[in-house]
């Protein structure tokens, strides 16, 4: 008699092994590259000026977080305190997220504004129930 076996195909879940799936309130589950998503796309109009930083203080630590400041005000003013012209609105054109470990997720993303396209590399540890940042690099 002859043995068969099947093997059945598994799907890796864009969320670390081990941690669950963020939840949001009405809208279940959320994958983990859509939430980088987002917050990278956060950062990006942060760093224009466009988004205020508070908006992102509870997914980014206080390292992070001065950074991002820092970055706005250098962005948004010039030598004497004046605004200064914005370019147009940069977007996430690509991204790819990486789980070298359980509980860790490496973001790296490409952003463009149609003139100029920067990389952006973030770290995201899961901790009290999701997903901080905790080192940016901005391109």
């Amino acid at each position: 008699m002859l043995s068969t076996t099947t093997r059945q195909s598994v799907r890796r879940p864009h969320s670390c092994a081990g941690v669950p799936a963020i939840v949001t309130a009405g809208q279940g589950t959320e994958p983990l590259i859509e939430q980088a998503s987002r917050f990278i796309q956060a950062v990006v109009e942060i760093v224009a000026g466009d988004r205020p930083c508070t908006q992102v203080i509870r997914y980014a630590d206080e390292r992070v977080y001065a950074t991002l400041t820092q970055h706005l005000v250098a962005r948004t003013r010039d030598e004497d305190g004046r605004s200064v012209h914005h370019r147009p609105r940069a977007r996430v054109v690509s991204i790819r997220v990486t789980c070298p470990r359980s509980a860790v997720a490496e973001v790296s993303a490409r952003v463009s504004d149609g003139i100029r396209s920067r990389a952006l590399a973030a770290r995201l540890d899961y901790m009290r129930g999701r997903w901080v940042c905790t080192a940016l690099e901005i391109g």
